[in-house]
């Protein structure tokens, strides 16, 4: 089916917005044949069925927590990755033509940089300026001479590519220092599969499996040992723009997602702090700056680095992918010398030529630059300068003579390279074809001596050509590249004809960090779930106040916020000073404490703290766990985007919701999570906080003697807020009585809200906790459970029962609730002090 691109449809009037060359039609408007059976597969479809397959695209993005900036406590909000369900197709002869030039330069860049911390013959030949290398950040002098084994220094590679309006090809920038986006890449490729199954299979894409296996067995090959290779990713933690790919890939390549302070220096070795112990590792596949991998001998304030890393690597003992020094060649000046140094050192012109770029330290060059401003745009060399770049011809003219003055007082640190009009490409907006300009993100990795290109890659959408920004990651708009195959081939996956799973195996050991972070996710899911169910009990007594002047609910409700303030540490003071008769204040003090992201105990916080622990162990979570997070965050997004509510009306269906999402949680934590170590530490961490929740709800609530009917109505709203009252009631054909309450929220093991529920399931996955100490037959957090276990049994249920008829309080069940409380925080000290991390403080080399 030929498609008339004038006539209604997806494409109608397309040409009429194309100036120069499209991606997809010819310059008579006729769709180019590679272009053509996605056309028709589309039309086919329908706009209103591609609607509906877009809006799935970025459902799935969402549930999958694909974002650049990770929602945390100082932000308002996070910014989602859009997937255009309109991939990018290169054919088969010119992704041949792409790939040469792309292995070509891989080699080129991977020459430099051995040569820059080798013999540096281009400095002594004069080829390369000295003051553009040695002035220039990225240029590490500590890593000089490091002798690495491995043939390639270059292992992972980026370049960003355009065409222009003649439809010719330009390389924009080089990524070799922790190149961003495949991961990227792989999600889109997986949703497009997902949204478009049939046209996929039959469009003959290359798949994108080959080149990860490639990655893996290149990695695994740095490894110092001969024996079995553990590799880590190293990340700077969930507030990176890029986190959702460092856990994406860390997870789908099998390797442990690591911090810095996960790792630490021994014996001129790197050692991976595990519950298991220390764990040696062999290669790091770093995804954060040079400069901040060693604040021994290169930044001194950093704080995601290794201390020491530098120092395991001189010695031999650890290998970095990429090696620490990288960043030197995406200086944007190189660009001026690439095209010389390709013809001297490997005689021949680049396939693919960089954009036309002028370094401002050459006088030549800077009479060049100051003679074609406006045609020009400006870059610094370095992104520590904290200076953008920009087009001069947008800038008003006393800014722009400023500018042009801030080049001359310093030259060397500006480039100026040649503005381009970009081709364009056909994006889907508002359910028509419009073409719109792209950049493409290519990879490779090395594979021996040699480079291998991964075939597709991470394309994105730009709003204007004036307005881009050298960093693919600024974009929103992504695209799926698919590289049609001549033949028809293979779809596997990772695990696929690997000869020896020996040679890629993990670590299998959980880090500190990652055992707190779901220590904490246990303990925040229960706080936050202990924190909804009261407030259904506060908000049930604000309103039978208004309706009945009860001065019985009255107290029963200060009793309950009062329990709210004890167990999330909330701030009460306000709401308690009211006169309750205001309604508008009410409603606004419990706004508070539900919203007020400036309150530690308000909900808001602890969903909050619980996104963060789960943000940071996110690698670990299955998506369908994810899935529920991402509901969480966009009920938080949808309270950032409103004030305050005086009106409570609408937050019992929000209240409902979370509790459902919570209940999912617990659902998919215990019928889909496998048992291991993350399990444990999460499962204590809920344990311990329902007990603690359990235990000072009881001491607020009932622990002091009041009348008969006071007493009733607090028992009743204790066993509404822990979910018990039916069970009460089913059980106990009576009016409600304490001893019956105590007996079913503290001894009852077969109630899983109970005190015994929860004791014995922390003595259960405690005792599976590994040993620290191998000398000490039962560690502290052992014993005390066993010890709580015991007093448990042994507990007079009748005698805590008991009012002292001098002071009106139930003493025996204030001291009993007092030294439980006691003990459980001595287990849970004494788990932070056997598993969690120790921040070691180390000293600056001079």
């Amino acid at each position: 089916m030929k498609v008339d691109i004038q006539q209604p449809g997806l494409c109608e009037n397309y040409t009429n917005n194309i100036i120069g060359f499209d991606e997809m039609c010819l310059n008579n408007g006729q769709i180019k044949q590679h272009w053509q059976f996605l056309v028709d597969a589309l039309q086919s479809l329908g706009p209103e069925e591609l609607k509906l397959r877009r809006r799935e695209t970025q459902r799935q993005l969402l549930q999958t927590g694909v974002s650049f900036d990770i929602h945390h406590e100082q932000q308002d909000h996070y910014r989602q990755l859009s997937l255009d369900p309109l991939p990018y197709i290169i054919e088969a002869p010119e992704w041949n033509n792409i790939k040469a030039g792309l292995i070509q330069r891989a080699h080129l860049l991977n020459y430099i940089l051995k040569d820059l911390y080798g013999p540096r013959t281009l400095l002594k030949q004069g080829i390369l300026p000295a003051e553009l290398i040695f002035s220039h950040h990225g240029f590490l002098r500590q890593c000089a001479n490091l002798n690495l084994s491995h043939e390639n220094y270059l292992l992972f590679y980026a370049a960003d590519i355009a065409r222009s309006e003649d439809g010719n090809l330009w390389v924009l920038s080089d990524r070799t220092q922790t190149p961003t986006g495949s991961g990227y890449a792989l999600e889109n490729r997986m949703i497009m599969r997902r949204i478009f199954p049939k046209l996929f299979r039959e469009a003959k894409v290359q798949r994108l499996v080959s080149f990860f296996r490639s990655l893996r067995k290149e990695l695994s090959s740095l490894s110092p040992r001969d024996k079995k290779s553990h590799t880590v990713l190293l990340s700077s933690g969930s507030e990176h723009e890029s986190y959702f790919e460092h856990s994406y890939l860390a997870n789908y390549l099998g390797y442990t997602l690591a911090q810095g302070s996960d790792l630490t220096s021994r014996d001129g070795k790197i050692w991976l702090k595990s519950i298991d112990g220390l764990k040696q590792i062999d290669v790091v596949f770093r995804k954060i700056d040079d400069i901040d991998c060693d604040p021994l001998e290169l930044n001194q304030n950093s704080f995601i680095g290794v201390p020491g890393l530098l120092s395991a690597v001189r010695a031999g003992h650890v290998n970095i992918a990429n090696p620490l020094g990288s960043s030197i060649i995406e200086n944007p000046a190189f660009q001026a010398f690439l095209p010389g140094i390709c013809r001297q050192i490997l005689g021949e012109e680049l396939i693919i030529p960089c954009i036309p770029s002028w370094w401002c330290g050459q006088n030549d060059s800077l009479a060049y630059v100051m003679d074609n401003f406006d045609q020009l745009i400006i870059k610094p060399v370095s992104k520590q300068q904290n200076i953008n770049s920009f087009v001069p011809q947008e800038l008003p003219l006393e800014q722009k003579e400023k500018m042009r003055q801030m080049i001359f007082d310093n030259p060397k640190l500006f480039v100026a390279q040649q503005r381009i009009k970009y081709a364009t490409t056909p994006t889907l907006i508002k359910g028509k074809f419009q073409p719109k300009p792209t950049i493409q993100r290519f990879f490779l990795c090395s594979e021996g001596k040699e480079y291998k290109v991964m075939p597709g890659g991470l394309s994105q959408v730009i709003s204007s050509p004036s307005k881009w920004k050298d960093n693919a990651e600024s974009e929103l708009i992504s695209k799926d590249i698919w590289i049609l195959a001549t033949d028809d081939e293979q779809v596997d996956t990772l695990w696929n004809n690997i000869d020896s799973l020996d040679d890629y195996a993990g670590i299998g050991s959980l880090p500190s960090r990652a055992a707190e972070n779901f220590y904490w996710l246990g303990r925040n899911v229960e706080r936050a779930e202990n924190f909804i169910r009261l407030f259904r009990s506060i908000i049930l007594k604000v309103d039978e106040i208004a309706e009945y002047r009860n001065d019985i609910d009255k107290f029963c409700l200060n009793k309950l916020v009062l329990s709210l303030n004890q167990i999330t540490g909330v701030s009460t003071d306000k709401f308690l000073q009211l006169s309750l008769t205001s309604s508008q204040e009410i409603d606004y003090e419990l706004a508070l404490m539900l919203m007020d992201r400036g309150n530690l105990g308000s909900l808001h916080s602890i969903l909050n703290n619980m996104i963060n622990s789960a943000y940071s162990i996110k690698d670990l979570l299955s998506p369908d766990t994810w899935r529920v997070f991402s509901k969480f965050e966009a009920l938080i997004e949808n309270w950032h985007k409103n004030d305050l509510p005086h009106d409570l009306s609408e937050t019992d269906e929000e209240l409902d919701e979370l509790i459902t999402l919570l209940a999912a949680f617990s659902g998919l934590v215990l019928e889909s999570t496998t048992v291991d170590q993350g399990w444990l530490f999460l499962n204590i961490g809920r344990r311990l906080e329902r007990s603690v929740g359990l235990i000072n709800l009881i001491e607020s609530m009932l622990a002091e003697e009041n009348s008969q009917s006071i007493e009733y109505t607090l028992l009743q709203s204790t066993l509404a807020s822990t979910e018990t009252l039916m069970t009460y009631h089913r059980r106990h054909r009576t009016n409600i009585q304490l001893s019956y309450v105590l007996e079913l929220l503290l001894f009852d093991s077969s109630n899983p809200r109970s005190l015994s529920y929860q004791f014995e399931h922390l003595h259960h996955a405690i005792n599976k906790l590994p040993k620290v100490n191998q000398s000490e037959e039962l560690s502290l957090a052992q014993q005390k459970i066993s010890e709580l276990v015991a007093a448990l049994l042994n507990i007079d249920l009748q005698n805590i029962c008991l009012t002292n008829p001098e002071t009106l309080e139930k003493d025996n069940l204030k001291l009993f609730l007092k030294d439980i409380n006691e003990q459980l925080n001595i287990t849970s000290q004494s788990i932070t002090d056997s598993y969690f991390n120790l921040i070691v403080k180390h000293q600056q080399l001079s």
